[in-house]
Order: structure tokens, then sequence, then C-alpha cells
């Protein structure tokens, strides 16, 4: 995993397990919490985003890469979040 400081926050980390995958994401902590709308990028397109509520927790609907996403596994889940808890809605692709 990269991660890219600016201040002493991050604000970069590769997700990507392979490096050919050219996956990533981008975001904000602030006050060493993760906090905000994050995007996901796949080949410098962003096809991922989703909202971190004022505690750091996934909230409302989410676009993710699946953990383990790379270049030959492409997975992404669509749902929604309460509280940090991925709801039984969401659906694979």
């Amino acid at each position: 995993m990269g991660k890219n400081k600016a201040n002493g926050k991050k604000q970069f980390q590769i997700i990507g397990v392979n490096s050919k995958a050219q996956a990533y994401e981008f975001g904000e902590y602030k006050y060493d919490q993760i906090k905000g709308t994050w995007k996901q990028f796949y080949k410098e397109q962003q096809v991922c985003q989703g909202e971190y509520n004022d505690f750091g927790e996934k909230s409302g609907i989410w676009r993710e890469f699946w953990p383990g996403f790379w270049e030959k596994s492409f997975a992404i889940y669509n749902g929604e979040y309460k509280k940090g808890k991925k709801l039984v809605n969401g659906k694979f692709y």
C-alpha cells in the first residue's frame, strides 16, 4: 500500500493487490479519522464512491471495490451501509 501525506494527513492509498490493477482510492483523514467522500479509481477513471460519517463509519449508498480486487478479478459491491454495517440489499458486479 502506498501513502501520500500532506501536512500529516493521509490523502491517498493504493488498494490494488497487484500493481497491474492500477486501482486506488482518494479521500481525507482529519485528526487521524477517515472522513467525507472517498472515491475509487481504476485505470485513471473514477468507478466507485462512498461517504464516511463523522464517526469514520461508512454511511449511505456505496459503490466500492470488493477486497481482493485486481485487474483479472474486477468485482464491485453496490449497496448501502448504516453506521458502518453493510446492509443485505447490496449486489456484486
